[in-house]
């Protein structure tokens, strides 16, 4: 019997330095998942403080926008008043092409010259006779 201990024994070691082998393979798994897990946290915070920096940039350039654009209006008029002064000058003095006698004009409208515009003669169809047939003339005495 003192055998059968020893081996009994003995596997029982063997399934131990088994286990221990395998718990040490486990450890050094969740060292490097440790690892990672770190790189990625940190990665992930680099990440996040980036788009809090863009959503911070977007929220300013929209704040931004909006104070330029709130009297847009008033800057387009002002725009054309001043273009529109440029160009005329204080001494301009439009001319109207109107005739003096219509005094009540509502629209604009021009008339403008052109070249005459030439009508292309439509082509007569000429009339092509088709041979009838005999079931064409039988079909034409009951019409």
């Amino acid at each position: 019997m003192p055998q059968e201990d020893a081996a009994i024994q003995q596997q029982g070691i063997n399934s131990l330095q088994t286990g221990i082998s395998s718990a040490a393979a486990g450890v050094d798994a969740l060292q490097q998942g440790a690892n990672t897990l770190q790189s990625g946290t940190g990665e992930f915070s680099s990440g996040m403080k980036e788009l809090n920096d863009g959503a911070t940039e977007l929220k300013d350039g929209t704040q931004e926008f909006k104070d330029e654009t709130s009297d847009i209006d008033t800057q387009i008029d002002d725009a054309i008043d001043e273009m529109v002064e440029k160009l005329s000058g204080s001494d301009y003095e439009p001319v109207s092409f109107t005739s003096d006698e219509n005094t009540d004009i509502g629209l604009v409208q021009f008339a403008i010259r052109t070249d005459d515009i030439k009508v292309k003669e439509a082509e007569e169809a000429t009339a092509v006779e088709q041979k009838q047939t005999i079931f064409d003339k039988i079909k034409g005495l009951f019409q």
